[in-house]
C-alpha cells in the first residue's frame, strides 16, 4: 500500500491522505511500529475529512483511531449527497463549539459564499440567495428530501429542526436540474441529520438581549432552549428534537416565537434499511415593514409538518425508493390582530389604543376584511438507483410531485369553498394545483487523470403542459498535480412561477398571470489546491438567463409586480481557503471566503426585490486552548446591488435608499467540563446599522450565555 507522507495528529486521531494502493502487504504500516487490526479496503481512492473536504472520486471515509500501541482502521461509505469532485460543495457541521452564532441560518452568514437575508435574528424568516439567484431559485432539502415551498420561497428555509440536532449542511454552488430538477435552479442547501448509533442526551439553554442599533436603548431578553436524544438499539436507532425560543424584540413589531419537533429513526433489517422522518413546526412574528413599508404593523404565523419514509437495499445495485408529504398552513396579518395592535368590530377593522397608530384607517380609501390563509401540500414519490462497474459510475431516478394549493387569495375561483378553522366566515375560495415528473440518468468515470461526470433530465410541469424540457450537464476534473486540480461544468436549468408569483395581491404586491417559465445556460471553471493543513479554491462562473423572473417596482400602481426580463447575464468568482494552524492539541483554524457577483438585468425601472451581493467577504477563526477553552470569531463585510423603499407618513410617498456596505463581528467564548459546557458570545459587536430585507434595521449589538449539557454513551448498541 503506497501512501503520501502526510497527515498530522489530532488529540486521538491520525488522518492519513493515501493516493494509492499496492499489492504489498500494508507496506505503509510497518513504519509505525503498531499492532494494526484492518479490514479488506474495497475502494480505489479514499476521502480524508481533516476537517477540510476533497474528494478525488467516488466518495468515501477512513476513521483511524489510536489506542496507545494498537491502531484500528474502520471504512465506511459516506452519506454525502453530492458529489464534491468538481463541483463547489460546501459541507459544514453546526453542531459543534466553532460558531459564534447559535442559529443554523445565521451561521451560514458567514461560513459560506452564500447570501442569506434574515427578518431578524433567531432564524424566525430567512431567505437564501445562491450565485445572486432569488429565494424561489434554491432548493432546500432535509435528508435529501425536497421542502423547497411552491407557495413562495420565503417559506422553504423553514424547519422543524436546530443546529443542535442538525449533523451535516451541504451547499452545492449552481444549478443541479439534470439530476434534482427544475427548482435546483441557481444551488441546493441538503440539512442532514443522523440518529447516533449510541445513547445520548444533550441539552442546550441560552439567554441575552439585543440593543438598538440606532440609539443603543435595550430591549427584553430572547431565550433558546433545545433537547437532543438519540437512543439505539441492536438493529434500531432513534433521534428526537424539541426546541424552542422567545424574544420580545428588537424594535417595535420584531417580537417571536417557535417550537420545533422532530424525530428520525434508522431500521436494519436483513433486506435493508429503513429511514423515517417526522417534524412539526409552528412560529408567530411581527413583520415590521418586511412585505411593504407603509404597512409596518405585520404579523404572521407558519405551521409545517411534514413526514417521509424511504428505503435502501441492494449491494451491486444500490436501490432507494422513498415517499414524502410537506404542509405549510400560513396566516399573514397586513394589521396584527392582536388587543395591543388591531381588531375586527363588525367586520371593520379598528385601532388599539395602545397599536403603534402609523396608519389612518379612516383615509385609506380602501376596505380591509380579511387576513390571508394558505394552506400548501406538496405529495411526492422518488425512485434512486445506483451500480459501480469497471465503465464507471451509473446513476438512475424518477420523482412524481404533486403542489396543492387553499387559498383565500392565491389562485383559481373554487365551486365550493373551505371554512379557515379559527376564523368564522373566513373561506378557502381560491385554489391552485401543479404537478411535476422528472426522470434522469448520470454517469461518471475515470480515465487516469481525468474525471468526467454527465447526465440528463427530462422534465414534464403542468404548468406548461405542452413542453418537456431536457436538462443536461457535465462536469469535468483534471489532476495537474498531486494536490492541484482544475475543475470545470457546464448545465441547463430552467424553473417555473410559483403560486405567489402568478396570482398573489394585496396593496403593495400584485402577481401576474402572464409570467412564463424561464431558464438559463450555466457555465463555471475553477482550480483547487489542497494540502493536508491547507486547502484553496477559485472559482469562476457565467450565466446566460432567459426570462427570469424578478419583482418591480412600478411607482404608477404604488406596487411591486412581477415580470420576466429581457435579459439577464450573471458572472462572478468565489474564493475559499481552509488553514488548520497548529494540528495539535491547541488546533486553531482560519477560514476566509470571498465572493463577488456581477449581474445585467434589463427591467422596468430600478428597484428589485431581489438585490444581490456584489462583494461579500467572511472570516470564521477558531482557536483552542488547553484542550478546555475554545474561541472563535466571526467577522465579515457585505456590499449590496439594488436599493430598498423606506416611506414618509407624513407625504405618503415611497422613497428609494441604496443599500449601505457594512462590517460585521461576532465572537464566542465556550469553556467545557467533561459532560458540561458553559459560554458567553456577542453578535454584531461593532453595534452596526445596517439593512438585509425590507426596509427596518437589523439587530444592533447583543450578548447571550448559555450552557450544553452531554451526557454520550461509549457503547455502541447499533449494528
Amino acid at each position: 500500500m503506497g501512501y503520501k507522507n502526510k497527515y498530522f495528529f489530532n488529540k486521538k486521531v491520525i488522518n492519513l491522505f493515501f493516493q494509492k494502493f499496492t499489492r504489498k502487504k500494508y507496506a505503509a504500516f510497518n513504519s509505525m511500529h503498531k499492532i494494526i487490526h484492518i479490514s479488506t479496503l474495497t475502494v480505489a481512492y479514499c476521502l480524508v475529512q481533516v476537517p477540510l473536504t476533497h474528494a478525488r472520486t467516488d466518495t468515501s471515509e477512513v476513521v483511524t483511531k489510536i489506542d496507545l500501541e494498537e491502531v484500528e482502521i474502520i471504512t465506511s461509505a459516506s452519506n454525502a449527497l453530492f458529489d464534491a469532485i468538481t463541483r463547489n460543495v460546501d459541507n459544514y457541521h453546526p453542531n459543534t463549539d466553532f460558531s459564534a452564532l447559535q442559529s443554523v441560518y445565521d451561521q451560514l452568514q458567514f461560513m459560506s459564499n452564500i447570501d442569506i437575508r434574515a427578518r431578524g435574528k433567531g432564524g424566525i424568516q430567512a431567505d437564501v440567495s445562491i450565485r445572486g439567484g432569488s429565494f424561489d431559485n434554491s432548493m432546500v432539502m432535509l435528508n435529501g428530501i425536497n421542502i423547497t415551498d411552491p407557495q413562495s420561497g420565503h417559506l422553504s428555509l423553514f424547519l422543524p429542526v436546530e443546529s443542535e440536532a442538525i449533523d451535516r449542511i451541504e451547499i452545492l454552488h449552481g444549478p443541479a436540474a439534470r439530476k434534482y430538477g427544475n427548482n435546483a435552479f441557481s444551488g441546493i442547501i441538503n440539512y442532514t441529520t443522523e440518529p447516533s448509533g449510541h445513547n445520548r442526551v444533550q441539552f442546550n439553554s441560552s439567554v441575552g438581549f439585543w440593543e438598538s442599533g440606532d440609539n443603543g436603548e435595550s430591549y427584553s431578553a430572547f431565550d433558546h432552549n433545545s433537547l437532543t436524544i438519540n437512543f439505539a438499539t441492536k438493529k434500531v436507532k432513534n433521534l428526537l428534537h424539541y426546541s424552542n425560543a422567545f424574544s420580545n424584540g428588537y424594535t417595535l413589531n420584531t417580537d417571536y416565537r417557535r417550537h420545533n419537533v422532530f424525530y428520525q429513526s434508522g431500521i436494519k433489517a436483513k433486506e435493508g434499511t429503513f429511514d423515517l422522518q417526522f417534524g412539526t413546526a409552528d412560529r408567530a412574528f411581527g413583520a415590521n415593514s418586511y412585505y411593504t413599508p407603509a404597512y409596518p404593523d405585520q404579523f404572521e404565523q407558519n405551521r409545517l409538518t411534514l413526514a417521509s419514509v424511504s428505503f435502501e437495499t441492494g449491494k451491486k445495485i444500490k436501490i432507494k425508493p422513498a415517499i414524502y408529504w410537506r404542509r405549510h398552513r400560513d396566516r399573514f396579518e397586513l394589521f396584527r390582530e392582536d388587543e395591543n395592535w388591531y381588531g375586527f368590530e363588525n367586520g371593520i377593522l379598528v385601532i388599539n389604543d395602545s397599536s403603534s397608530a402609523n396608519i389612518n384607517i379612516d383615509s385609506m380609501g380602501w376596505a380591509y376584511t380579511n387576513h390571508n390563509h394558505h394552506i400548501t401540500d406538496v405529495f411526492g414519490a422518488q425512485l434512486t438507483m445506483s451500480t459501480s462497474t469497471k465503465l464507471g459510475k451509473t446513476g438512475f431516478g424518477w420523482h412524481i410531485k404533486n403542489n396543492h394549493l387553499l387559498s383565500n387569495n392565491i389562485g383559481e375561483e373554487r365551486d365550493t369553498y373551505v371554512p379557515v378553522r379559527g376564523y368564522p366566515g373566513v373561506y378557502y375560495n381560491k385554489s391552485d394545483n401543479r404537478s411535476n415528473f422528472d426522470i434522469h440518468i448520470d454517469h461518471s468515470k475515470r480515465i487516469d487523470k481525468l474525471f468526467i461526470s454527465g447526465g440528463i433530465l427530462l422534465n414534464w410541469n403542468s404548468f406548461a403542459p405542452e413542453k418537456v424540457y431536457v436538462f443536461p450537464g457535465i462536469d469535468l476534473s483534471y489532476t495537474l498535480a498531486n494536490y492541484l486540480e482544475l475543475v470545470g461544468s457546464y448545465n441547463y436549468s430552467a424553473g417555473q412561477p410559483t403560486f405567489t408569483d402568478l396570482k398573489y395581491k394585496d396593496q403593495s404586491n400584485i402577481g401576474n398571470k402572464d409570467l412564463s417559465s424561464y431558464s438559463q445556460h450555466s457555465i463555471e471553471g475553477g482550480i483547487i489546491y489542497t494540502e493536508p493543513y491547507y486547502k484553496t479554491e477559485l472559482r469562476y462562473f457565467y450565466t446566460n438567463g432567459n426570462e427570469v423572473i424578478d419583482w418591480v417596482w412600478f411607482p404608477d400602481d404604488r406596487a411591486f409586480r412581477p415580470v420576466n426580463t429581457d435579459e439577464y447575464i450573471s458572472q462572478g468568482a468565489e474564493f475559499s481557503t481552509l488553514i488548520i494552524l497548529w494540528p495539535t492539541e491547541l488546533r486553531s483554524s482560519v477560514r476566509l471566503n470571498y465572493t463577488f457577483i456581477d449581474i445585467y438585468k434589463k427591467i422596468p425601472g430600478n428597484v428589485s426585490k431581489y438585490s444581490n451581493i456584489r462583494h461579500k467577504f467572511s472570516a470564521n477563526m477558531n482557536h483552542r486552548f488547553f484542550e478546555k477553552i475554545h474561541l472563535t470569531w466571526n467577522l465579515s463585510y457585505t456590499e449590496r446591488d439594488g436599493s430598498y423603499l423606506t416611506y414618509n407618513f407624513e407625504s405618503e410617498e415611497h422613497i428609494s435608499n441604496s443599500y449601505t456596505p457594512y462590517w460585521l463581528i461576532d465572537a464566542k467564548l465556550t469553556y467545557k467540563f467533561k459532560y458540561l459546557s458553559v459560554f458567553i458570545g456577542s453578535n454584531n459587536i461593532l453595534n452596526t446599522s445596517y439593512i438585509d430585507i425590507g426596509s427596518i434595521e437589523q439587530p444592533g449589538r447583543s450578548f447571550s450565555v448559555g450552557l450544553s449539557c452531554d451526557i454520550n454513551s461509549k457503547l455502541s448498541k447499533y449494528k
